[in-house]
C-alpha cells in the first residue's frame, strides 16, 4: 500500500506539480478551496481548513503519513493591502494544519520563502537572523515560528522555484517564455538576486530530507546566485529566444512598489551536506525544463472548474 500524502493549496503551481510527480509513489490527496481541479491518479477534495476544528477534521478523516502545507498568499502587494487576509492564509492555515498533523502523528512540511531577509547580504544560511521588509515576508516568518512551536520535528523549506504551470496559474518562467516566444519584450531587474531551483529538483530534495528523517529549516535552492535579468538571459539561450527582448531595469528605481529585498539568495550548503542529496546546476535544470515541456500537455489537461 502506498503511503498517503496530503497537500494543501492543492490547485496551486507547487501542489499540482508535486501531485503529478509523486502520484505513482504516494497516494496523493490535494486539498482545494476556491478552484476545483481534476488530476488523473490524484484524489482532490474541496474542504475548509480555515479553523483548527475544520482542519483537524480533514486531516483526521484522511489520516495521512505526510502533510505538506503549500497554502500561501504570495502576491506581495496584495499582502500589504490586506494584511488580515495575508495573516489568515500564510499563518493561521499553517498553524491549523500543524496542530492537526500533530494530533494524529503525521509528519509535517511547511513551504516557506526566500523573502525573509532584508536583502543586504547574499547567500543567507538557515542560521542567519531573518529581517523581512514587507508583510508577506513577515507572515511567512510567523508561519515558520508557529509551525516550529507546534511541531518541532517539522521540516520548514525555504525556496524559490520555477517550472511549468497550469493555464490558470502560470509560473514566473511561463510568463517570461510566453512573452519572448510571442516577440514581446520583458523588463527584468538587474539588481534583484536569487537562487532559483527547478520544481522537480525541489520536490525530490524535500522527499530526500523526509526519507532521511531530517527536521528544522532547510534552504532548497539552486547553487547559483543570479539576477532576475540573468535568469531571463539564461532562458533565452536554452529556448532559442531573442535575447535582445530581455531588457535590463532596476528594482531600485521602482519607488511605487511595496519594498522588496534586493538579494534573496540563499545558501544550500546545509542541504548538500545530507547524504544522497545533490542539486544540479542551473544550466542542467533549464535544459530539463525544456525537455519536460511535454508536461505542459498534462497540465493543460487538468480539468479546471
Amino acid at each position: 500500500m502506498k503511503p498517503r500524502l496530503v497537500i494543501s493549496g492543492g490547485a496551486g503551481l507547487l501542489a499540482v506539480n508535486w501531485a503529478i510527480q509523486m502520484r505513482d509513489i504516494w497516494d496523493v490527496h490535494l486539498l482545494l478551496h476556491h478552484r476545483k481541479i481534476t488530476i488523473p491518479g490524484v484524489a482532490c477534495h474541496m474542504v475548509d481548513i480555515s479553523t483548527v476544528d475544520t482542519a483537524g477534521h480533514v486531516i483526521y478523516s484522511l489520516s495521512p503519513d505526510l502533510v505538506i502545507n503549500s497554502v500561501a498568499l504570495t502576491n506581495i502587494d496584495r499582502c500589504e493591502r490586506d494584511k488580515d487576509l495575508a495573516t489568515q492564509c500564510n499563518v493561521t492555515v499553517a498553524a491549523n494544519l500543524a496542530l492537526a498533523a500533530k494530533a494524529i502523528g503525521s509528519k509535517f512540511i511547511q513551504i516557506s520563502t526566500d523573502h525573509l531577509f532584508d536583502g543586504t547580504e547574499p547567500l543567507r544560511s538557515e542560521t542567519d537572523q531573518p529581517n523581512p521588509v514587507n508583510h508577506y515576508g513577515t507572515t511567512k516568518l510567523q508561519a515558520e515560528k508557529v509551525v516550529a512551536e507546534v511541531l518541532a520535528e517539522s521540516l520548514i523549506i525555504r525556496t524559490n522555484f520555477f517550472g511549468w504551470g497550469p493555464s490558470y496559474r502560470p509560473s514566473f518562467s511561463d510568463w517570461i517564455l510566453g512573452a519572448l516566444e510571442n516577440g514581446q519584450p520583458v523588463d527584468m531587474f538587474t539588481d534583484a538576486y536569487y537562487t532559483p531551483v527547478y520544481l522537480p529538483n525541489l520536490i525530490e530534495a524535500v522527499h530526500g530530507l523526509y526519507a532521511a528523517g531530517e527536521m528544522g529549516v532547510f534552504n532548497i535552492v539552486g547553487g547559483e546566485r543570479l539576477s532576475k535579468y540573468q535568469f531571463g538571459k539564461f532562458l533565452c539561450r536554452v529556448f532559442g529566444c531573442d535575447g535582445t527582448l530581455v531588457r535590463p531595469t532596476l528594482l531600485s528605481e521602482r519607488s511605487n512598489m511595496v519594498p522588496r529585498p534586493f538579494d534573496m539568495s540563499l545558501s544550500n550548503n546545509k542541504l548538500l551536506s545530507i547524504k544522497g542529496i545533490v542539486m544540479p546546476n542551473l544550466s542542467i535544470m533549464l535544459k530539463a525544463l525544456a525537455a519536460d515541456r511535454l508536461v505542459t500537455n498534462l497540465l493543460a489537461g487538468i480539468e479546471n472548474k
